[in-house]
């Protein structure tokens, strides 16, 4: 089945555009083409009609195909673009390349047309995707910096590698004194509870009640979440927690037994339950996040219509449990809505004068998607989509105890990072460094881990590859380099490599060493041979 093409030609030979339309049926395509042959109607073009591709002469008698390019990027459209010419000589067709040009046709010599609009295709597919998800990353830190509660991400030492504004204020700092420090610095020593690797591995997830202590020392009474971030073997690598001052909530919950008229005034739902089981009191908070209409349509029920049957078997055995014992209990749950649907919940529960139980209900959903959405965070970084380092070195302490040697290592490193910082700002150094990631990205497997480890540094580890297979994954790159490098910021894109394999465990490190040394090797090569073209 031909595939739908729209397509804006900028051509002034009707019979060229009708060889062009023949060649992209011939290679697929169910084009739909619009043809243009001046400044005037190619804008006039692109305001009217959305595209997925623009393929232009090089020479027209008004026009030309660079302009074209400039036309299109002055009005902010990113598009495939191909130039089609029958006077694309050497010269014109690398200054239509440095132009922004994806590739370049002689007329009369399009069989490789069809595969490379296919691939710029995907290419402007990914470049879309990539944007898009810099921009939910820019909401979510956004939206996390506004946050009213607390949120810290540490390493699994303790130490602080992020807070937003709210704990550093809860705590009575700024946010650039806590980063780097312990995290054991915001609660009183008789809290501590350090724990092992192997121990958070089995945790996972802890909700508490706890104190902790501000700069000038006074305590205040907190609820913590920590969630244990993961690698894809299950190794911790981060702590994500959310601190929630709850000194209002505490004294709330004293006088709640006395003043139930309160209750119904809260956001939280909040449900009495007999000795029994039975809800004897259900306030509108309740009823609707349970998805009823009126309170007295739970009044009678036996609490568990609330859950899951399992969730409902989980309570009983782990919660009550420890209601019982203590008295109180606070953590979190699935509920579930009258029309079937589940949520997660945070759920405070009380043991009242009679037997009976208060409960306090918070739906959390929004909470667990932002949850979700800083596990990523913590392990990629945000400009190329990357791993970062911290992941990166830990990946390093799994692969040595794996069973995938031979390992190689690429060491790549963004020729003239700073030139283009100088010269374009550091919006041209960004987008120089996530052209060279999607380089990186086109040539290496799946199953290879790509990581940014410095500002202008980047490595991949390659599981169950000898040198001769790294040395073709390099050769992939500089093949790539060369036919298709853009110009950012008037530099070239230009990585250094380097590389080596290690055999067995215990060769893992002085491969990254080696392959680092010989990346610096490449990079001084490279700078010599410019001296002496220049010379």
């Amino acid at each position: 089945m031909s595939a739908p093409l729209r397509v804006l030609l900028v051509e002034d030979s009707p019979d060229d555009a009708e060889l062009l339309l023949r060649e992209l049926r011939k290679g697929g395509f169910a084009a739909v083409c619009e043809r243009v042959e001046s400044a005037e109607a190619m804008a006039s073009a692109l305001e009217r009609e959305s595209w997925d591709l623009v393929i232009a002469d090089y020479i027209l008698p008004r026009f030309t195909g660079l302009a074209a390019l400039e036309l299109m990027r002055k009005k902010g459209i990113d598009l495939p673009f191909i130039i089609v010419s029958g006077k694309v000589g050497e010269d014109a067709a690398v200054k239509a390349m440095k132009a922004g040009a994806h590739d370049y046709f002689v007329k009369g010599h399009l069989a490789r047309l069809a595969p490379a609009i296919t691939r710029e295709l995907s290419e402007h597919r990914n470049r879309l995707d990539r944007a898009r998800a810099t921009a939910e990353l820019r909401s979510l830190k956004k939206a996390i910096e506004t946050m009213p509660i607390g949120v810290t991400i540490t390493d699994i030492e303790g130490v602080i590698t992020y807070t937003n504004p709210s704990e550093a204020a809860m705590h009575g700092y700024s946010v650039p004194e806590l980063l780097g420090t312990d995290v054991r610095r915001l609660a009183p020593p008789h809290t501590w509870k350090p724990m092992t690797a192997a121990q958070l591995k089995r945790r996972k997830s802890l909700s508490r009640e706890s104190v902790n202590v501000r700069r000038d020392g006074s305590l205040f009474p907190v609820y913590l979440v920590s969630n244990v971030v993961t690698d894809a073997d299950g190794e911790p690598v981060a702590i994500i927690s959310t601190c929630e001052d709850i000194s209002q909530r505490k004294q709330v919950e004293e006088t709640l037994r006395k003043q139930l008229a309160a209750m119904e005034s809260s956001i939280d739902g909040m449900v009495i339950v007999d000795e029994a089981g039975n809800i004897v009191y259900a306030n509108q908070a309740h009823a609707g996040i349970h998805g009823y209409e009126e309170p007295p349509e739970l009044i009678g029920k036996h609490w568990s219509m609330l859950y899951e049957p399992e969730e409902s078997a989980r309570i009983e055995r782990e919660i009550m449990r420890i209601l019982r014992k203590k008295g109180k209990w606070r953590g979190e749950a699935m509920g579930r809505r009258s029309d079937g649907s589940t949520f997660p919940q945070e759920v405070s529960l009380t043991v009242i004068d009679g037997g009976g139980v208060i409960s306090v209900v918070r739906d959390i959903s929004e909470r667990k998607e932002t949850e979700e959405k800083l596990r990523y965070m913590s392990t990629h970084d945000p400009l190329t989509g990357f791993y970062n380092r911290a992941y990166f070195e830990e990946e390093i302490t799994r692969l040595q105890r794996s069973r995938l040697f031979p390992i190689s290592v690429v060491m790549a490193d963004v020729d003239g990072l700073k030139m283009t910082n100088d010269t374009g700002g550091h919006a041209a150094g960004d987008r120089l460094l996530q052209q060279a990631a999607t380089v990186l990205s086109s040539v290496f497997r799946a199953e290879d881990m790509v990581a940014r480890i410095g500002g202008d540094e980047f490595v991949v580890l390659l599981p169950e590859a000898d040198e001769a297979a790294v040395a073709k994954a390099v050769q992939r790159v500089r093949d790539v380099l060369r036919t298709s490098s853009p110009v950012l910021g008037g530099i070239n894109l230009s990585l250094s490599l380097g590389t080596a394999t290690a055999r067995e465990s215990g060769g893992l490190l002085e491969a990254l060493r080696l392959a680092d040394e010989r990346m610096y090797e490449d990079k001084l090569t490279r700078q010599s041979r410019l001296s002496l073209l220049k010379v």
